[in-house]
């Protein structure tokens, strides 16, 4: 056996077990999600953030965020006052983000 089946037989068992790990860890994988969108949403109602010994939950509260075309701007803002035609106002909602502290 040479070196290349040898790393082929590694790599084959490797993905065996990735395989097994990933069945495993699927209904986990759904749990986890489900519950950390649930705390992403008393988060988004609290309007704050949390801190425990297991980890933090951020919050970063929405805004409107104001923006340029560039390109129909440019000269003329400097003739024209209707320039604030051009402004365009995006709404920029709330996040929370979650940060597991290892133990």
């Amino acid at each position: 056996m040479d070196k290349y089946d040898k790393c082929k037989e590694i790599r084959e068992q490797i993905d065996k077990l990735e395989q097994q790990y990933n069945e495993i860890a699927e209904p986990f994988d759904t749990q986890i999600a489900d519950i950390e969108t649930e705390i992403k949403k008393a988060a988004i109602v609290a309007k704050h953030s949390f801190k425990t010994k297991y980890g933090k939950v951020g919050y970063r509260k929405g805004y409107i965020r104001t923006s340029w075309d560039t390109k129909m701007l440019l000269g003329y803002a400097v003739a024209h006052k209707e320039v604030l035609e051009f402004k365009k106002e995006t709404e920029i909602k709330p996040s929370v983000t979650i940060k597991i502290v290892d133990k």
